[in-house]
């Protein structure tokens, strides 16, 4: 192999969990780091508490303990803090679909993209975001 054939010397690309067309971000808004509490809901009506790494207006990364397939649907209640009362907080019912897991310390990250979420709760979450 000649030196022109040879791969550049240094650490391995890594890919980003959530890689949309041709390896590109797929995420369109911008995502902050909170430590918000959630709720999983399950179909067989027993719920897993969890909290959220990080958040946008179209989705979150959630700590599960369990992982889910890429694709399937999840139904998840987000705690976002009152802006009014602090130390209150309003509960958001949303849908959503898994876009990615990944295995961590605390169990698995998953990568969820809301599916149709009502414009109050994104209205809310946008502007708790930026708090």
């Amino acid at each position: 192999m000649s030196d022109e054939q040879k791969p550049a010397p240094g650490p391995a690309p890594t890919q980003d969990p959530a890689p949309g067309p041709a390896g590109k971000e797929a995420r369109q808004q911008e995502r902050r780091r909170v430590r918000w509490r959630a709720l999983i809901l399950h179909p067989d009506w027993h719920n897993d508490q969890t909290h959220i790494i990080n958040v946008s207006e179209s989705g979150a990364c959630i700590v599960s303990p369990d992982s889910r397939a890429v694709g399937s649907p999840m139904r998840i209640v987000l705690f976002v803090p009152d802006l009014k009362q602090s130390g209150k907080v309003m509960p958001y019912m949303l849908s959503a679909r898994v876009a990615y897991s990944v295995l961590s310390a605390d169990g698995f990250q998953l990568g969820l993209q809301f599916h149709k979420p009502d414009s109050a709760a994104v209205a809310h979450i946008a502007s708790a975001m930026r708090r």
